[in-house]
């Protein structure tokens, strides 16, 4: 671990993201009370400050693409005490606008090409898509929801990944595609409230944090082959010894999906922790239930698969993708038989 430093005159530095290829970290140097300057660290640690948007005087970078050359935030702008998105360049920094009618809007998550960034606009409390070249997309709602933020996009940009607030029970973790549109992903084991936070290439696995209980809060994993599973019973499966440990809240996975760090307690005592060689498939098929890869994979095997998952009540029985509680009902089954009808091809 090496200190990123702040710049001259500042107080102190905050960083809240890192580009693909791990070599530029961006954030903010503070300076009291209130004021910020987004910034750039390369390897050596030295800070850049990247200025503001024409007008502001208080800018935050929150991510950056593969190779760092593409940063984006949001920024004090014309003077005021609102903020715009920004997406930079060594060419300068671009204002990405807010949505009709909204004073503010914020930037938390680029692609890899820097092409598309995510977030959200505000007051109307909508979570926000912008592609080079067009403005901002408003990514609506859940139905039922009152409000919806982006936290991030998948490093190709495919899939959008945030959380729905709603009026009466909390908020649920949602995956976004344009094929698709927004898709509630629910939450753990019938839990309070849910957040995305980190999502693979192609939106293949998706990280994100539950609240259970009040003051119980558990990191997940999504894949469309084990729905949510709870990080904290699924790894020791894997051989994982989580021995001391409490996984609260993931706050990254991998392009490949098989990396994801987050935040918890060892002990008691608030740690770091990184869990890497998950065993993500990029292609997968959800009717074969036993994993088999012998010729036919689709057997009697995966209807009993099927059914010792749905008896447990394991979510990788959840095969229509209900969020409503209970997840498992009769319809899985039916699910079930049209997938493994409709074969792996």
């Amino acid at each position: 671990m090496e200190p990123l430093a702040f710049l001259p005159g500042d107080s102190s530095s905050e960083a809240n993201g890192i580009s693909g290829d791990g070599l530029v970290a961006v954030g903010r140097s503070n300076t009291l009370p209130n004021g910020a300057t987004a910034c750039y660290w390369g390897t050596d640690g030295v800070p850049h400050g990247i200025g503001y948007l024409p007008g502001g005087g208080r800018s935050v970078a929150n991510g950056a693409n593969a190779d760092g050359t593409v940063i984006v935030g949001y920024s004090y702008y014309a003077g005021g005490t609102h903020d715009h998105a920004f997406r930079w360049t060594a060419a300068g920094m671009d204002d990405l606008g807010a949505l009709a009618g909204d004073p503010d809007s914020y930037a938390n998550s680029v692609s890899d090409d820097g092409t598309v960034i995510v977030g959200g606009s505000s007051p109307s409390s909508r979570a926000v898509r912008w592609v080079t070249g067009s403005g901002p997309l408003n990514l609506g709602t859940l139905p039922g929801a009152i409000s919806s933020d982006a936290n991030a996009v998948s490093p190709d940009g495919s899939t959008v990944v945030g959380f729905c607030a709603f009026p009466a029970n909390g908020t649920h973790a949602f995956r976004w595609t344009q094929a698709l549109g927004m898709m509630d992903l629910g939450t753990l084991g019938c839990g309070t409230s849910s957040g995305a936070t980190g999502v693979s290439s192609g939106g293949v696995a998706i990280v994100g944090s539950d609240t259970l209980s009040p003051g119980v809060t558990r990191a997940w994993l999504w894949t469309t082959s084990l729905g949510m599973v709870d990080l904290q019973t699924y790894l020791p499966t894997l051989g994982v010894d989580l021995t001391g440990w409490e996984l609260r809240r993931p706050s990254g996975i991998s392009s490949d999906g098989q990396t994801i760090v987050g935040g918890g307690k060892l002990n008691g005592v608030s740690r770091g922790w990184i869990v890497t060689g998950l065993p993500i498939p990029q292609t997968q098929c959800y009717a074969n239930c036993d994993g088999s890869a012998v010729s036919p994979v689709l057997t009697a095997n995966d209807f009993q698969c099927f059914l010792n998952l749905f008896a447990s009540g394991d979510p990788r029985a959840n095969c229509d993708g209900s969020a409503a509680c209970p997840t498992l009902t009769g319809n899985d089954f039916q699910c079930f038989l049209n997938k493994y009808a409709a074969g792996c091809n």
